[in-house]
């Protein structure tokens, strides 16, 4: 929904596609750099709490997005600074959120558990920017606070999982670069699913110009961010 939104109203400050692209490298930049320490903090503090922190944090920055909004979202340079805070939240969120089913469910459920997050996240993935999109047409501020609520909604859910969901982590050594390194280590050793990652990663890398969608929705097809 948020993305739908900053596409749009980004591409609307200069109509030019590459403010939609320095977007989407101030969210990358951040994410990429937190995304290591993310693992070890995760291996060595509740899970479930780190995760609830990444939602405060998106809550935060959807709350800066309602407030550039509300003051006429005129000039790139605020959609940068959000950006990048959304990225780094997002770095330390979503590996988090991946080490906590096996441990909120029994091992002869975790493939189930596993397959049900993924069709729910999918289906997030799907309905939300047709939501977004809806919502901004009718108010561009209504929906940040729609986002808004749904982020309080998620925090909360997290928080009353189990206390010990996520709270095994590894506190008897102290973290050092080496162990940053042994997930790298994993991979070379791991062919199949190095081959997994390195397929998603060009997928990722290539499914990056729906970035440009707005630009399109705009000028090539006017349709409005409904359309978009």
């Amino acid at each position: 929904m948020v993305g739908v939104a900053v596409g749009w109203q980004v591409y609307a400050i200069h109509g030019n596609p590459l403010d939609l692209g320095l977007v989407g490298l101030a969210e990358f930049i951040p994410l990429l750099l937190v995304a290591l320490p993310a693992g070890q903090l995760a291996d060595r503090m509740s899970r479930r709490l780190l995760f609830a922190a990444s939602i405060a944090a998106s809550l935060v920055v959807t709350l800066a997005l309602l407030a550039v909004t509300l003051a006429g979202a005129s000039t790139l340079a605020p959609f940068l600074i959000i950006a990048a805070l959304g990225g780094a939240a997002v770095g330390i969120g979503n590996g988090t959120a991946r080490t906590l089913p096996p441990e909120l469910v029994p091992p002869a459920l975790l493939p189930s558990a596993m397959a049900l997050r993924s069709t729910v996240n999918q289906v997030g993935i799907l309905l939300g920017p047709v939501l977004g999109g809806v919502l901004f047409a009718i108010s561009p501020a209504g929906l940040y606070v729609v986002a808004a609520v749904l982020l309080v909604l998620a925090l909360l859910c997290t928080l009353a999982l189990h206390r010990n969901a996520g709270a095994r982590g590894n506190t008897k050594r102290a973290a050092s670069f080496d162990d940053v390194l042994d997930g790298i280590r994993f991979l070379r050793r791991s062919r199949v699913v190095l081959g997994a990652i390195l397929l998603d990663l060009v997928a990722v890398l290539l499914g990056g110009a729906v970035a440009l969608l707005p630009a399109n929705a705009a000028t090539i097809l006017p349709v409005g961010p409904a359309g978009l």
